[in-house]
């Protein structure tokens, strides 16, 4: 009898069941495609069984629609002959609607990515995440998107093998004395910079692996957080910080916030994008606060909660390295093994 009632239990249990999805260049719009099987869209698709050609197809910003559950997985591929893919965030090409507008493109961003569980979380990858990550995907920003991806009164999500820019030279110290280099954003929004890679707010148990982020104004907005762990991320030239955790209300740190084989580089600085040129991907027109910018690597408001830093660089940053001043409601900090020099 013990073992009927068991084998009740069991059963009694509900199953998590999670899709796998697929983003590549030559897939098609959701109309065409549910994403759900990795293969091009043609003309021969009629049972939708392909990928599909944009993450804007899966988490919409123009509606704001989200066609994914928690516990999904999002693979976004490289080119089939190997080469980087490169997408466009912000407002473009299809993606011109409702918040993606062109009187408002700041707003043309996705809606948050949905929480996973402690079994199975929710995961956006880049091709190459389980094989070193020598060739990420690009996602960049485009039209003053205000961010790229949102993770919000979320918990368990893991991004990984991804590079996080966009395609302008510009520097957002709006005293810097060269004005040329100053992003315009002013109308038509029409400039290809974006300002957040990843806001984060009221979200635990993130894992951030691999990832590249640079070239923005702000490489990782967030406060309110549990449990966040970066692994090999590097956070290079966003020219206003690195980490800025002083966002709205109240930002307390109340987890671990966890830097591993990380760095932070070049916070203060503009990143030369001239593809094909010797410059392309160096830091350039650097502005500390004097010059009207900012330049920390990472910088909080009022905060706790235990930070780590182990086997991590901050260097090279136009103010602060690590700026925990203001770390005053409990916790620790702890580095290990790091090099941090050179900070302004």
């Amino acid at each position: 009898m013990k073992y009927i009632l068991f084998l009740s239990a069991i059963l009694a249990v509900p199953q998590a069941f999670s899709a796998e999805l697929f983003v590549r260049p030559d897939g098609g719009t959701w109309a065409q495609c549910n994403g759900a099987t990795n293969m091009a869209y043609g003309a021969s698709i009629t049972d939708k069984k392909c990928a599909v050609k944009h993450i804007f197809e899966l988490l919409d910003p123009q509606h704001q629609t989200v066609r994914i559950e928690g516990g999904d997985t999002i693979n976004i591929l490289n080119h089939e002959d190997g080469t980087i893919a490169e997408y466009e965030l912000g407002r473009h090409g299809d993606y011109t609607d409702d918040k993606c507008d062109v009187n408002w493109a700041y707003d043309c961003y996705m809606p948050p990515i949905p929480s996973g569980t402690e079994q199975n979380p929710t995961r956006i990858r880049g091709e190459g995440w389980d094989t070193g990550c020598q060739n990420p995907p690009s996602l960049w920003g485009s039209n003053r998107a205000y961010r790229l991806f949102t993770i919000k009164n979320a918990e368990y999500i893991e991004m990984s093998c991804l590079e996080l820019t966009d395609h302008s030279s510009c520097v957002g110290a709006s005293g810097y004395p060269d004005s040329s280099l100053r992003c315009n954003r002013s109308k038509p929004y029409d400039k290809p910079f974006a300002d957040i890679g990843i806001y984060m707010a009221d979200a635990t148990e993130i894992k951030l692996t691999d990832l590249t982020i640079k070239g923005l104004a702000t490489g990782i907005s967030a406060g309110r957080l549990g449990n966040i762990t970066l692994t090999r991320t590097h956070l290079f030239a966003n020219h206003s910080a690195g980490w800025n955790g002083d966002i709205s209300g109240e930002d307390s740190v109340t987890g671990t916030i966890l830097f591993d084989e990380s760095a932070i580089t070049f916070s203060g600085c503009g990143l030369v994008h001239e593809p094909g040129s010797e410059k392309h991907n160096t830091p350039h027109g650097c502005a500390k606060q004097a010059l009207g910018g900012y330049g920390d690597g990472l910088g909080t408001g009022e905060t706790g909660g235990d930070w780590i830093f182990q086997d991590s660089k901050i260097m090279y940053n136009n103010s602060d390295g690590i700026d925990l001043l203001y770390h005053e409601l409990g916790g620790t900090v702890t580095v290990k093994n790091s090099r941090i020099e050179g900070n302004g």
